[in-house]
């Protein structure tokens, strides 16, 4: 016990010289992660000390203003870091695979580390590097990366992770899922769903009425309710189908046979049909058993994430942009019809004072155009109110104060 004691104090007062802080910059160059000793541990032996991961604006460096920092677990093991613009995100690859131990990890600002080991990433057995460890899984010639890239459900932090052999596995990094179109789990769903085969004894029933959101959020639940009559007396309600296909949602709802005797009346039913995991779009919505009787019913469905979007067209060099800002503090733009999105990031003030603005807005649909006028710019401005996506079309003449402050504040990119 003694000597344990003594080889700790020495290892403590021991100069270390194991370990130089580890840096890695984002592709902006505007941030930088460093891995370093956490404070009191200078002295400490590597493989005994704690670490801290701090990451900074590259020019706050030494002024020490962090934007975020944690408690890092590092090994000395061979990895490739990467960190995302803005300091969203920092990664750490193992270089060589594990399919039962740790080669990804994952750290952003406010919540705890996310780790994933080789059989979770799901590397196919030919690019893991074979039985030399000294070969990696890793692609020699290309680096990881973080970018945002558009989503099913909006914009995405899509870190690309090289492997050999040409195959790229991508990840969600909001969302911590892995990016597979082939994947079943991104599949729009219903609840209450059909449960295996039909029964021999179901129906459809009558649809009456049908309230539905008028634009709703990618990924997130979206409530139909349904308020019908079974076409047979003492049947009950069993549950929805749903197909998608070509900008259509079809929800097809089913009865069912009682059992035993029912009295011989015809019974009302109120559900919701729960929606989960649609994709952004527009969809034609149609109920089997539901006649709306007018036009069409269309559900818009926008990024999860979106706080306003704001469209401009007209001016002398007759533009089109299409502007939209994210809650993760964020701008898409796309500043020509034809043109690839481009992501901008937007700082906390800014954030701050776009909410206040709209907070300010009234909760109502307006259009207001000003009459015999040349060359104004029209504006297309959107926002959540609330649970509701308002609209407002105005000009620059015709825009009120706060609108104008707001379309300004966004397109000041």
């Amino acid at each position: 016990m003694i000597s344990l004691a003594l080889t700790l104090i020495q290892a403590q007062a021991a100069p270390a010289r194991d370990f130089a802080p580890i840096e890695v910059f984002s592709a902006d160059k505007a941030c930088v992660a460093r891995i370093h000793r956490a404070a009191g541990q200078e002295r400490v032996a590597a493989n005994m000390a704690r670490f801290t991961l701090t990451v900074l604006p590259f020019d706050e460096v030494e002024n020490h203003r962090e934007l975020w920092s944690t408690a890092y677990s590092y090994d000395s093991s061979q990895a490739r870091y990467v960190l995302a613009n803005f300091g969203r995100a920092f990664v750490e690859l193992e270089e060589h695979f594990s399919e039962s131990h740790t080669v990804l990890m994952i750290h952003a600002p406010g919540r705890e580390a996310v780790k994933w080991s080789g059989a979770e990433l799901s590397i196919p057995r030919k690019n893991l590097g074979g039985t030399n460890q000294n070969r990696s899984w890793l692609d020699d010639k290309l680096q990881p990366s973080i970018a945002w890239t558009d989503g099913a459900f909006g914009p995405c932090l899509e870190l690309d992770i090289p492997c050999r052999d040409g195959f790229v596995r991508k990840l969600d990094l909001e969302r911590l899922r892995l990016i597979d179109s082939s994947d079943e789990s991104n599949m729009p769903r219903v609840l209450p769903a059909i449960q295996g085969t039909l029964p021999e004894r179901s129906a459809l029933p009558y649809v009456v009425s049908v309230q539905y959101p008028r634009v709703a959020r990618a990924g997130r639940e979206i409530e139909i309710r349904i308020l019908g009559n079974h076409a047979t007396p003492g049947w009950t309600f069993l549950g929805f189908e749903l197909e998608q296909g070509e900008g259509k949602l079809i929800l097809t709802p089913h009865s069912q046979a009682p059992d035993g005797i029912q009295a011989q009346v015809l019974t009302v039913f109120r559900t919701s049909a729960r929606l989960s995991d649609l994709p952004i779009g527009r969809y034609t919505l149609e109920i089997s058993g539901w006649s709306p009787g007018g036009p069409p019913a269309t559900l818009d469905v926008l990024p999860g994430s979106i706080l306003a979007s704001l469209r401009t067209r007209g001016g002398f060099a007759g533009i089109d942009q299409s502007l939209e800002v994210h809650e993760q503090g964020l701008l898409r733009a796309v500043m020509a019809r034809d043109q690839p999105a481009g992501f901008m990031d937007v700082d906390a003030g800014r954030m701050t004072h776009m909410r206040e603005l709209i907070a300010a807005l009234p909760a109502k649909d307006r259009r207001a155009t000003t009459a015999n006028a040349a060359d104004l710019f029209k504006h297309t401005l959107g926002f959540w109110s609330g649970d509701n996506w308002i609209t407002l079309e105005v000009d620059d003449l015709a825009a009120t104060e706060t609108e104008r402050e707001l379309i300004k504040l966004i397109r000041a990119h």
